[in-house]
């Protein structure tokens, strides 16, 4: 029978969203063969589309992964708890023996294929991890081992085809050729592996795997220590194409990391938006929007788009979108914001997106006029003035009692946080901010994971989910702040 902290774990993995973690997509990478249910056999649909990853994590080096799990303070406090050993107690006899001192792991390992991929493939080369957000897979991670020699991956190959369970099957995309899965065995369990010419990928689904078998075999050279590629229509699905048609944001965002040996750690030190024909402006971003958005948000982007000279009535939006984006940018602008926010009820707290829109005149004739636009539109959508000069959209009624309640300073605001990020906010041509705290992202899944697991919404925490909370919870979180040309908008990072 799984323990609690194995079932928080399996429904952590398998419904994260958001934005990922850096040290936890390293965990996952570590453990990214496991699963908590069966792998699936391969099976080949015809012609399928590639799936597109929510996020790739790219190391140029994959003896970076090993310094972490070795040498990095917090990891090495993470892997004490309960919550870590549910997270990868399943792929331990298999994947750390030739990694991992601690625990049996290394005395229960018998056989030679993960040794090898991780002693001698994985060290001195590019490495990368792929999650999917798909429920329907028997895992969401794949690995690839990128820039094998020809001698390298022959003997991969003959150590592969050893432990094969059957034909080689090829998975065929709608827009590419063929690749070839095979099924492995390894200690009783079913992977999925890949080779390709200069490229190995592995993991539990067959599908997941060849579309990351696909995309390895066009990876292109690292200019950075680790890149995080964020896909923002996976991550976010209601937006998926309404953002590059409408704003001229492609649907990736880049994040450039660092590699920090003192710490044995990757530091975010910049995300890159691709853009096309857009509509975002430069300016100054007024502080209205930092002091109505709580400090305990767990995510927002603001910027600067032009501003419907029409109104936002219907017919306005219309003409507004119709118009050519380059002549839409000739006009004033003013700022939107995008938040996940807390909703506080009376024993717990949930969260909910909102969308403010900074409206220094005819704010009155702006809530009716968007009310109107959205008042046919499933799910309800509710328009409310806040704060001031702030007109505020959301499906969740209760989120501006918190918008509010921070503008009343009952509650701490985003303004009152650090003054570098405060100040890096305030400074001109600026075309958009985010923040980010994967902490509180992935302690809210955690939160999630365990209320689905017990029988009752208020249940207390176990020890060892109040645990690991408090162990995510102290992750970085990163403010962006940066200006946009015609192909790309740059943010420097903070943390």
């Amino acid at each position: 029978m799984e323990r609690v902290d194995q079932i928080v774990a399996r429904r952590l993995i398998r419904k994260a969203s958001g934005v990922g973690l850096v040290t936890i997509l390293a965990t996952g990478l570590i453990s990214a063969v496991s699963s908590v249910v069966h792998a699936q056999e391969v099976k080949v649909p015809q012609d399928p589309p590639a799936y597109v990853p929510q996020i790739v994590l790219r190391v140029k080096d994959g003896k970076y992964l090993s310094s972490i799990t070795e040498k990095n303070e917090w990891f090495k406090e993470f892997r004490q708890t309960p919550f870590y050993q549910g997270l990868v107690g399943r792929i331990a006899p298999v994947i750390f023996a030739p990694a991992d001192d601690h625990g049996s792991a290394r005395a229960a390992w018998q056989g030679r294929l993960i040794e090898y991929l991780y002693s001698k493939l994985m060290q001195n080369r590019p490495v990368s991890l792929h999650f999917y957000r798909r429920r329907d897979l028997s895992s969401p991670f794949v690995v690839s081992v990128h820039d094998l020699s020809k001698s390298e991956m022959k003997i991969a190959t003959g150590l592969i085809s050893a432990l094969s369970s059957g034909k080689s099957q090829d998975y065929k995309f709608r827009d590419a050729g063929a690749v070839k899965v095979t099924a492995i065995v390894v200690k009783q369990q079913k992977f999925a592996v890949v080779v390709g010419d200069s490229c190995i990928s592995i993991g539990r689904a067959p599908d997941a795997v060849a579309s990351s078998a696909y995309a390895c075999s066009k990876s292109a050279p690292m200019t950075f220590d680790a890149e995080a590629d964020f896909s923002l229509s996976e991550s976010f699905p209601a937006l998926r194409g309404l953002s590059e048609k409408f704003v001229g944001v492609l649907p990736r965002v880049k994040m450039q990391l660092k590699w920090e040996s003192t710490k044995s750690r990757f530091a975010v030190q910049a995300a890159k938006v691709e853009l096309a024909d857009h509509l975002l402006g430069k300016g100054k971003m007024p502080p209205e929007l930092m002091s109505a958005i709580p400090a305990e948000s767990l995510f927002f982007a603001s910027g600067l788009i032009p501003n419907p000279k029409d109104g936002f009535s219907p017919d306005g939006l219309a003409k507004y979108f119709k118009q050519a984006k380059p002549e839409l940018r000739k006009g004033a602008s003013f700022a939107v914001a995008l938040a996940y926010v807390p909703v506080y009820e009376a024993n717990s707290t949930t969260h909910s997106t909102v969308v403010l829109l900074h409206v220094p005149k005819n704010k009155e004739s702006t809530v009716t006029q968007l009310t109107q636009s959205f008042s046919t539109r499933k799910p309800e959508t509710f328009v409310r003035s806040v704060c001031g000069e702030l007109v505020a959209l959301s499906s969740e009624a209760k989120t501006f009692d918190t918008i509010e309640s921070v503008c009343k300073k009952q509650r701490p605001a985003f303004s009152q946080m650090s003054k570098r990020w405060i100040e890096s906010a305030q400074a001109n041509n600026l075309s958009g901010l985010a923040y980010l705290s994967p902490g509180k992202l992935f302690s809210m899944q955690i939160e999630r994971g365990w209320k689905k697991t017990s029988s009752k919404a208020t249940v207390p925490f176990a020890a060892e989910i109040k645990q690991a909370r408090t162990m995510v919870e102290m992750l970085p979180a990163y403010f962006f702040a940066g200006g946009a040309d015609d192909k790309q908008m740059s943010m420097k990072a903070m943390e």
